[in-house]
């Protein structure tokens, strides 16, 4: 299936071996969605914008009016092309259709002015019926996004030529209204104190959960209704086992958690990852732009590095609170948020940040401190101006890094 850009001889073409765009006048083209096969189609307002239908999956629970426990049903989303961010708009229930030679796809189109979406539909008792959607909110959102990026992302020729921004965002994350941003996860421990911190009393991060989250019993609410959801980001491979783990078992629960496999930095890449074990497993990690002679180095590893500027940008909505661990890049990623103008309060409203001396350059934390603070008095608009920068705590909360209670006892995920 395949749909025409409309300039540069571009087209879009989602087949069996994933999305892809191709350049008839470059000879060039690049795959950025690995998935199965779509009905495709480009929104004629937004030509960074896509909608696409999938094959029948197992029917999810917040599907439940369109898609009933124990059935299978197609999955309805639109796709940023720039930004890589998937907004899932529903599963819909292959009702009745018979075999595959008479089944009906959701073959989703635009209408001209590129704000509804119809969909052909099994998924009521009726049969086949057409239905519209009402996307106008979530189109001009992308449309504005899309203008403010402009200049930077020239699509589609900046994507065909390789542009970062394919993050893997779940597609739950459409339906985020808060964010917690985990930068620098580890073990997931920080993750952990925020949906369940009866279990990891007294430790120092809680109250700005409270704070800025509200209560325990909130934070428990169903992601679908709380609208609250947390974001983590931790390389270190040998800690992902764990980290599916968590994420798993909380999505049972209906938190909304995603862990994503990337170090944080200025740009994207591949780069060496130093394996330290600290006050806990692997707590000491970094991209070694600082000396370290203390822990127990357990080798290194090649891990994929991000701009983190480009992922906070990619998020549907500001980052309520972020924390920033990541072992001296610091120095690096804060004066880069800063310029793009990822540290105004409408980006992210609130960061705690841990901050790392490095004595082979004479340098302390409080000179770290001050770096930081500058950069945030700095902060400016992605297209210039001042803003409100975001909120500022020092903190370095490490209680329970290795996951035991204070008598040495695992502490249960749930």
């Amino acid at each position: 299936h395949h749909d025409g850009m409309g300039h540069n001889h571009v087209v879009l073409s989602c087949a069996e071996d994933g999305y892809a765009l191709w350049d008839d006048d470059a000879q060039k083209g690049r795959t950025f969605f690995k998935t199965q096969d779509g009905h495709c189609s480009i929104n004629p307002a937004v030509n960074s914008v896509i909608v696409s239908d999938t094959y029948p999956a197992k029917c999810g629970e917040s599907a439940a009016m369109t898609c009933r426990r124990g059935r299978e049903g197609k999955h309805l989303f639109v796709m940023d092309l720039v930004s890589g961010v998937r907004f899932n708009l529903g599963q819909f229930e292959s009702r009745g259709e018979g075999p595959v030679h008479v089944r009906s796809d959701l073959h989703p189109r635009w209408s001209p002015d590129g704000k509804t979406i119809a969909i052909d539909s099994t998924h009521t008792s009726e049969g086949r019926q057409v239905f519209v959607l009402d996307v106008s909110s979530l189109v001009e959102k992308l449309q504005r996004a899309g203008d403010g990026q402009a200049e930077n992302s020239r699509h589609p020729a900046a994507t065909l030529g390789g542009r970062a921004g394919d993050f893997g965002h779940p597609p739950w994350l459409a339906s985020c209204r808060r964010i917690y941003l985990d930068v620098g996860s580890n073990r997931g421990i920080q993750v952990r104190k925020l949906f369940t911190p009866e279990k990891f009393p007294a430790a120092g991060v809680l109250r700005l959960f409270d704070q800025h989250f509200g209560l325990p019993a909130d934070r428990q609410q169903p992601g679908a209704t709380s609208g609250l959801c947390a974001l983590g980001m931790e390389p270190h491979p040998r800690l992902q086992p764990e980290l599916m783990t968590i994420t798993q078992a909380f999505l049972r629960r209906g938190w909304f958690v995603n862990f994503y496999p990337f170090a944080a930095s200025v740009a994207e890449g591949t780069s060496s990852f130093e394996l330290r074990n600290g006050v806990g497993t692997g707590t000491a990690s970094s991209l070694g732009r600082i000396f370290k002679n203390y822990g127990t180095r357990e080798g290194e590893a090649q891990v994929r590095t991000i701009d983190l500027a480009a992922f906070i940008s990619s998020l549907p909505v500001p980052v309520t609170l972020m924390k920033l661990d990541i072992e001296g890049e610091e120095r690096n990623v804060v004066p880069r948020l800063s310029s793009q103008g990822q540290l105004c309060r409408e980006a992210v409203e609130h960061v705690f940040i841990e901050v790392h001396a490095d004595p082979s350059h004479g340098v302390t934390k409080g000179d770290v401190g001050s770096e930081v603070r500058r950069a945030l008095g700095e902060a400016r608009r992605a297209g210039g101006g001042a803003c409100g920068p975001a909120g500022l705590e020092v903190l370095d909360d490490e209680s329970y890094a290795n996951g035991v209670d204070k008598l040495g006892r695992p502490i249960p995920i749930v």
